[in-house]
């Protein structure tokens, strides 16, 4: 199977990266960056803690079941994932998209539940669980 090329997805996100790291260091109260999610929204999280919320976040919302997707699938949804990071809108880090090429590049592919989900959207779960694996937790 082809690679994804690690230079064309990186140069855009370091400067959003920057703008989430100016909130985080001027004490900007932001959702989703350092508050709770939620009915606790209205809790900002201290930084030393941001990380772990980020985590206990992705564990939250891996609430699927059943047969995992393909790997062909699981694949498709790791390139899709990559290719919307990659945009720069997120504020993720360039290195998060490097280490998601690495693991579509060496088909290091988490396990990802083919049923169930959280919130209206339907994809909270299946992304999760994706998350999961880029953080090293999942199958």
């Amino acid at each position: 199977s082809s690679g994804i090329n690690a230079e064309w997805p990186l140069r855009p996100g370091k400067d959003t990266r920057k703008i989430v790291d100016n909130i985080i260091s001027k004490g900007y109260v932001r959702y989703g960056i350092n508050t709770g999610i939620g009915v606790l929204s209205k809790i900002k999280i201290e930084n030393d803690k941001l990380i772990e919320l980020t985590y206990n976040i992705i564990r939250s919302h891996c609430a699927g079941i059943g047969d995992s997707l393909s790997l062909e699938a699981t694949r498709r949804m790791l390139a899709l994932r990559i290719n919307v990071l990659a945009k720069a809108f997120s504020g993720c880090s360039p290195e998060l998209v490097e280490h998601m090429v690495a693991m579509f590049n060496n088909n290091c592919l988490p396990l990802i539940p083919a049923q169930g989900t959280v919130g209206a959207s339907g994809d909270l779960a299946p992304l999760a669980h994706l998350a999961s694996g880029v953080i090293g937790e999942s199958k």
